[in-house]
């Protein structure tokens, strides 16, 4: 995170994520979003609502065979 970060109101993420506000705090209150408190209301780092969906992205597409796993199992061969 940087000092000059975006941060997003739980309106702006629910819009970007197609969901309730419900949603969006659970996954605050889950800690896959990074969020911070200003004057009493909640912002989300930016950063963290990106790094959220590109690892959703990449779950779904291992899960439903779109994509490689990203670990080589021979690197774990002893």
């Amino acid at each position: 995170m940087s000092e000059k970060e975006k941060l997003l109101k739980i309106i702006e993420v629910r819009r970007t994520l197609k969901c309730s506000d419900s949603t969006v705090r659970r996954l605050i209150n889950d800690r896959k979003l990074e969020c911070c408190r200003i004057r009493g209301g909640i912002r989300i780092f930016a950063s963290s609502l990106q790094a959220y969906v590109r690892a959703e992205i990449l779950r779904f597409q291992l899960e439903n065979g779109l994509a490689e796993y990203p670990i080589d199992e021979k690197d774990f061969q002893i």
